[in-house]
């Protein structure tokens, strides 16, 4: 759809007000907005950015989702184009350290079993995602900092992914909202912006409210402005507030053709609050009162009552001086004092006429001293028109304000005779002083004009972008104009925007490297690198970064604990800045999870039912290679999700695998390996199982480089008895370890288990039935049962 001009746009702000009661209305680009808010959310990234982490669990079911030292990170804010009346803004926070299992209670049993296990990292770790129903989500500008509540004020639709349910991501989401409720106030609320404060403006903004839309045509692909849309404040200064649009038709669109941003003052604040306080203020004034009357839709104040009194002074001659009494020009004469919009303006017009006395005065010496009169009537008209036109002023600061000054259009003013009498000598001097009369009242309607374009109103007006963003400075007005609110268009964030980085956010592996450049190609850029604000160990570690290219080479993996870690790229000229946040991991590749035990596919309905994600990112964010090995006979089908690189769903067979000989008949392993461009690959291993045995279990106890296994069975009656080695054969399912006749795991050398899973059959009582169980052991258990202390850590 074509764009709207800027002709076009005032046409239709000619037609009523706009702002909907509220009194400020400003328009910002969407998709500049999100840009500079992440830019803003990069800028403020610093060690204090993450929260405490999370441990703690909920159930799903039978299922319990545990969360192990969950790390979650700031909160980024994105506003969705949605329409008016659903304005939707989205939230989003990574976990980017932890361990995330789901456990059961095997039937008949209080143990605790893992059955799927993942490490929360910064290429694929779990996201809370949150939707704030921005109708909801009141603000409050009397803080010194503008924020969203996550705990509430329209927060809500808590979501956290890496499950394989709609029910499990809706329940892990309210678990966490929980957990955020209990934070401190500073911990879960998003700071918006940075208002700046100035007592002195007579505009301070008070409750707000943030909504988003599309433009018109705007959801229709293949439109030339498909995508386009636009981030609303709806602004009440002071304890007024508006009301809330009942559809995208409420209010044109408020970006024309060629701007990006723009500020709407309603015309009752302008004339009602502004000018009319300030009119009051001046003498001749002061005591004027107004009726306010409604003409399509805006307001015109016309005088009621009051008047203003002037004094006649002329300069007499030949031996005549001149007195009059003072004449008094009511507001409500012929035309009454009245502001009204017009002519790109407010325009003040006000005409009449009034009638006063007057007297020719002489004195005569011969033959005695005598006074001689002449009394007449004058009739004074008068019309003037003042135009009060809003202006961009720089001030010394560099701030752009708004100046509303006035400017005379009209200033006409004219006396005459109207009747006499007294001595005629004095009737001729009386008529030709007429003139100066009016002349005299000019020059005070002169005086009137000048207290009129001195009424200047100044408003700090653009520091309310502040409530949006943390530099006001991002909007530059161009244009303003009054064709019935008052309208102040720019460009958003023209210098930041005008280059990007091709990067805003990137991971890249340890010891890797990554190119930066801007787009369109700039010159005189210097790059550099820096650690979080606040973190431990400063500078030390970050890699290197050329200069002059923007080549990036990230530490080695044992610089930063073969963990993760994250670092700030800043590329920066005289005029331009921007950050790029890097996340630094071990490998090229991660997978979430990394273990799942998983049931046949079974069919519900003519569907399949029971499919298990697996989610993958890489550092260079590139296509993913998939494959399938193992001999669990299962199939992975693509599954499209948002919120990571790239997904699949595991689907199990829907009968378990024939053949196989000793554990191969209850369980089979499925291995999903995901790599890039030949490189090294990230493995999720599902296991398909047959019922266990759950009167076996397992008892873990420390041994040298390694962990020490017993298998206890509990019979029907009688205490547990412990299983002898000789009649039990031992299996390592999945991990870099071997396990040992003894039932001995030993670690291999180099190549730490994130976890891993071994299987014992007792041979002696197997029959037609295998007596057999597995056990799923993770960091978290060894550290609680002590039973290895040469295990490398997890990482």
């Amino acid at each position: 759809m074509k764009k709207q001009t800027l002709a076009e746009f005032l046409k239709e702000m000619e037609k009523k007000p706009q702002t909907l009661g509220w009194d400020v209305v400003a328009a910002f680009d969407r998709e500049k907005t999100n840009y500079l808010l992440l830019q803003d959310y990069i800028s403020r990234f610093g060690s204090t950015s993450f929260f405490k982490p999370v441990t703690s669990s909920v159930s799903t079911g039978g299922t319990q989702h545990t969360l192990n030292g969950v790390l979650l990170d700031t909160p980024r804010l994105s506003f969705d184009n949605a329409v008016i009346t659903d304005s939707r803004a989205r939230c989003v926070m990574h976990t980017v350290g932890g361990y995330i299992s789901e456990i059961v209670t095997p039937q008949g049993t209080t143990r605790k079993e893992v059955k799927r296990f993942g490490i929360a990292n910064g290429l694929v770790g779990p996201i809370l995602t949150m939707t704030i129903y921005l109708k909801n989500a009141k603000g409050d500008a009397s803080a010194d900092t503008v924020e969203l509540d996550l705990a509430g004020n329209g927060a809500t639709d808590f979501k956290f992914t890496g499950v394989d349910t709609a029910f499990e991501a809706g329940k892990l989401g309210e678990h966490l909202s929980d957990e955020i409720k209990r934070w401190s106030a500073a911990q879960k609320t998003f700071q918006l912006g940075q208002l700046r404060k100035n007592p002195g403006d007579p505009m301070q903004p008070g409750a707000f409210r943030v909504l988003t839309r599309p433009a018109p045509g705007g959801t229709v692909r293949h439109a030339d402005n498909y995508g386009d849309g636009e981030v609303l404040l709806f602004i009440g200064l002071d304890d007024r507030s508006g009301e809330l649009p009942a559809s995208d038709s409420s209010l044109p669109y408020l970006l024309p053709e060629g701007y990006s941003s723009n500020l709407v003052i309603s015309a009752d604040e302008i004339v009602k609050r502004l000018m009319i306080d300030a009119i009051k203020e001046t003498d001749e004034l002061s005591k004027v009162k107004f009726d306010e009357v409604a003409e399509g839709g805006f307001t015109r104040f016309v005088a009621k009552e009051g008047a203003w009194s002037a004094g006649i002074e002329i300069d007499g001659w030949d031996a005549w001086n001149f007195e009059y009494d003072n004449a008094i020009l009511s507001f409500t004469s012929t035309t009454k004092l009245t502001l009204e919009r017009g002519s790109g303006g407010i325009k003040l017009k006000w005409a009449g006429s009034t009638e006063f006395n007057g007297q020719a005065i002489t004195y005569v010496m011969n033959p005695f001293p005598a006074k001689i009169t002449y009394d007449g009537r004058v009739r004074v008209h008068w019309d003037v028109e003042c135009l009060f036109k809003p202006t961009l002023v720089e001030e010394e600061s560099g701030r752009t304000v708004i100046v509303i000054g006035g400017e005379f259009t009209k200033d006409s003013t004219r006396a005459e005779f109207v009747s006499g009498s007294g001595d005629r000598a004095g009737e001729g001097y009386f008529k030709a002083a007429v003139e100066g009369v009016g002349k005299s009242i000019g020059r005070r309607i002169s005086g009137f004009r000048s207290t009129f374009e001195g009424i200047g109103i100044t408003l700090d007006a653009f520091r309310l972008n502040g409530l949006l963003f943390a530099d006001e400075s991002v909007v530059v007005p161009k244009t303003i104009k009054l064709p019935g609110d008052l309208t102040a268009l720019g460009d958003l964030g023209a210098e930041l925007t005008k280059y990007r980085l091709s990067h805003n956010e990137i991971t890249v592996t340890a010891s890797g490297n990554h190119t930066f450049t801007v787009i369109p190609e700039l010159e005189g850029v210097k790059w550099s690198v820096a650690a979080l604000s606040n973190e431990a160990g400063g500078e030390a570690n970050v890699g290197k970064i050329n200069e002059a290219t923007g080549v990036y080479t990230a530490p080695a993996a044992a610089n930063f604990g073969f963990s993760f870690r994250r670092v700030i790229v800043t590329a920066k000229t005289d005029k331009w800045s921007a950050k790029a946040l890097v996340h630094l991991v071990a490998a090229p590749v991660s997978v979430f999870p990394m273990v799942n035990a998983v049931n046949l596919t079974t069919e519900h309905d003519g569907q399949d039912v029971g499919g298990y994600t697996v989610w993958a990112g890489s550092t260079h964010g590139g296509a993913l290679d998939w494959k399938i090995s193992g001999d669990a006979n299962g199939t992975l089908k693509t599954v499209d999700d948002p919120n990571v690189q790239d997904a699949r769903q595991y689907w199990a067979p829907k009968e378990f695998p024939s053949g196989g000989t000793g554990l191969d008949k209850v369980l089979r392993v499925d291995k999903v390996e995901v790599s890039q461009a030949g490189g090294p690959s990230a493995t999720c291993a599902m296991l398909l199982a047959k019922t266990p045995k759950h009167e076996y279990y397992f008892i873990l106890k420390p041994a040298v480089g390694g962990v020490q296994f017993e298998f206890w069975v509990k019979p029907d009656e009688g205490p547990d008895e412990l299983v002898p080695n000789y009649d039990i054969e031992w299996h390592a399912v999945i991990g870099n370890g071997t396990i040992d006749e003894h039932g001995t795991y030993l670690f291999a050398t180099g190549q730490p288990d994130h976890c891993f899973v071994v299987a014992a059959i007792d041979l002696a009582e197997s029959g037609r039935n295998l007596q057999w169980n597995y056990k799923f052991v993770t960091q978290t258990m060894l550290d609680a049962s002590g039973a290895a202390t040469q295990q490398p850590r997890i990482i």
